[in-house]
């Protein structure tokens, strides 16, 4: 799964490297306010292709841990979002502003750990689990730039995921896995919003 989220990253830098040069603002980076809510810091680049078309790379790492009885649980992922967008709204105003619409691909990776220490011995014993999913959709969405500098984007649609995960470690703390969260496999609904700055 590795050398898939390098291939990602590597088709998307070739699009960033190689793409011919727009008008006016040409790069935006975003920050989805939203995901720092659940600890998750998510990122975005966008830059425009043409007049009617860009390219954008998400990223996103979340990371958290708690006490649970005589335990400790923490959770942590990253993932890739690699996307292209057209905007249909080009006639007017150049990319990346107006409405778009676009298909995505995400490759996600997750690790679940409980430490305890057993009540008897006094040793620790940890629990790990670990999983992966990669999945794919559509997106309509609209981006604004106020000031030809600040950049507000919301965008909805429709996905898929298919999600795998296994035991890395397995002793006796319980963790099994149904304590991944959101890695399991079905039909997805995507949204945001994003902020961010145009240059």
């Amino acid at each position: 799964m590795k050398t898939k989220l390098y291939a990602l990253a590597l088709i998307t830098a070739v699009l960033f490297c190689f793409a011919p040069k727009a008008k006016a603002q040409q790069n935006v980076i975003k920050l989805n306010p939203l995901s720092l809510a659940v600890l998750t810091l998510n990122v975005q680049y966008e830059r425009a292709l043409s007049q009617a078309t860009s390219a954008q790379l998400g990223v996103f790492y979340t990371g958290f841990s708690f006490n649970v009885g005589d335990g400790k649980w923490s959770y942590s992922g990253v993932g890739i979002t690699p996307e292209f967008r057209y905007y249909v709204t080009n006639s007017a105003q150049d990319a990346p502003r107006g409405l778009y619409v676009g298909p995505w691909v995400r490759y996600q990776s997750f690790n679940t750990k409980i430490v305890v220490e057993d009540f008897f011995t006094g040793q620790e014993e940890e629990g790990k689990i670990s999983a992966t999913n990669i999945g794919g959709g559509a997106i309509l969405g609209y981006q604004w730039l106020f000031g030809d500098s600040f950049s507000l984007d919301m965008f909805l649609g429709p996905g898929y995921g298919s999600g795998s995960s296994k035991v890395v470690t397995d002793t006796s703390t319980g963790l099994d896995e149904d304590d991944l969260i959101g890695v399991g496999s079905g039909l997805r609904f995507r949204f945001g919003l994003t902020v961010g700055v145009a240059f």
